[in-house]
């Protein structure tokens, strides 16, 4: 929350200084609709697994403001002994500057500051198979639910490859605020934030709320 709030600090004081200097820029508000293009891309080279993160921008000078929903359907082995299953989906809300908005006429590229409040909700699934010496092999089918909120702040590179057309190229990292609810196995991914449980470690008593990865939108400029 702190970073969200230092981020809006940042961004209406760049755009306080500067407007009444910046003559030559006529903005009137541009409008981006983008798609998510690594995690779908990395996902399905694993198996048969589904992300789909559309995103909205709106930016007025320096300032920008984003809302994008995502819906996740992931399928690993994370253990030997565990197939598991993931589905959820996320809402992202934020605001950002761009730094370098009033040193780069051109426009061609640009570095962003961002940060977004998750909102997430999942369903996890293992199936489970246990060998049986003596007795016939058993299946097990173990769920737990998650409704987790959190904040996620990024770095971004953005480049124009057209008069419309842009790629997006991002660093972040998000926590999540609130306990997780792991009673049967460990948390293996959380959509909207990523993988929780990097190292694979079975303790359910031990929490991992920081987690972070790289992003590749591809953005159109509607207006």
């Amino acid at each position: 929350m702190r970073v969200l709030l230092i981020i809006l600090i940042l961004s209406y004081f760049t755009s306080t200084v500067y407007s009444q200097s910046d003559s030559t820029r006529n903005d009137k508000g541009a409008v981006y609709l983008g798609l998510e293009l690594f995690k779908p891309l990395q996902w399905g080279l694993q198996g048969n697994s589904t992300v789909i993160e559309p995103e909205l921008t709106y930016q007025k000078s320096n300032v920008f403001y984003k809302a994008s929903f995502g819906y996740a359907n992931i399928q690993s082995t994370i253990y030997d002994e565990l197939d598991y299953q993931v589905t959820g989906s996320y809402l992202k809300l934020g605001a950002g500057v761009e730094l370098d908005y009033f040193f780069n006429p051109d426009n061609k590229s640009d570095l962003l500051l961002g940060a977004n409040l998750v909102f997430s909700n999942f369903e996890e699934t293992g199936y489970a198979l246990f060998k049986g010496n003596y007795f016939e092999d058993f299946n097990a089918e173990l769920t737990q639910n998650n409704s987790s909120r959190g904040l996620e702040a990024y770095f971004a590179i953005r480049k124009r490859v057209s008069n419309r057309l842009l790629f997006l190229f991002s660093a972040r990292a998000a926590y999540i605020f609130n306990e997780l609810k792991q009673d049967v196995f460990p948390i293996y991914y959380a959509p909207g934030f990523g993988v929780v449980n990097v190292f694979d470690d079975r303790s359910t008593s031990n929490e991992n709320r920081m987690t972070g990865g790289l992003s590749i939108k591809l953005e159109y400029q509607l207006r």
